[in-house]
């Protein structure tokens, strides 16, 4: 039996200084809980960083680094007054450094389905893949992220009003079916005034939506 050689060395821990740190430009995250944050910074406090951030080399060069992946360590880091934050650097080309961002958020917190849909969006313009490759990339079927991407046809007022509130993707869906901001917006506010549940407000929309009966003679 042939023994295990030794271990390679794939990607070092390095000690970069938080201040050479750019966000990601493929961020889909647009809101971060403070109350978490503040979790994790107190945890981070106290054992330190357990999971190093990922970061990319910034394409004009210089001490430079885009980050990949790990914002909330980040952003913990920075509450604390940390002047350096260990990281990995990886030399992934940008399409890569989008999905590995994007799947880091799906895997490590929920985003709103908003984000999630605005996250593959740029992900499909910027690396110029098909939706079918994307769907691959991101281990999603392609009605689940067909169905992400036309949520992007509300109106932004639409879609803060939903965020706001906590109405969730399934409701967002509905009111596709309706045409015009203002319609959707009284909409959603009269779903939220009912307190009405994801099928309660389908069928509502539903009754906006079909045709009118004629008068009887």
């Amino acid at each position: 039996m042939k023994l295990p050689g030794r271990p390679k060395t794939i990607n070092q821990v390095v000690s970069l200084p938080v201040g050479s740190i750019l966000p990601s430009p493929h961020q889909p995250r647009r809101d971060f809980n403070l109350a978490e944050l503040d979790i994790l910074a107190k945890s981070i406090a106290q054992n330190g960083l357990l999971c190093p951030i990922t970061v990319r080399k910034a394409p004009e060069g210089g001490n430079r680094y885009f980050l990949i992946a790990g914002e909330r360590r980040l952003l913990a880091c920075r509450r604390l007054g940390y002047e350096e934050v260990p990281a990995v650097i990886t030399t992934a080309p940008e399409a890569n450094a989008a999905v590995l961002t994007l799947i880091e958020n799906l895997h490590r917190q929920d985003l709103n389905c908003f984000e999630e849909a605005e996250g593959i969006y740029a992900l499909m313009k910027e690396s110029g893949l098909s939706q079918q490759k994307i769907c691959a990339m991101l281990a999603k079927p392609q009605p689940t992220v067909a169905n992400k991407l036309r949520l992007l046809r509300l109106d932004p007022q639409v879609r803060q009003f939903l965020i706001d509130h906590g109405m969730g993707e399934r409701i967002a869906r509905s009111l596709l079916a309706l045409t015009g901001a203002d319609r959707q917006l009284r909409a959603a506010r009269h779903i939220l005034q009912n307190q009405m549940s994801a099928r309660q407000a389908e069928a509502y929309i539903a009754t906006l939506t079909g045709p009118k009966k004629g008068n009887r003679r």
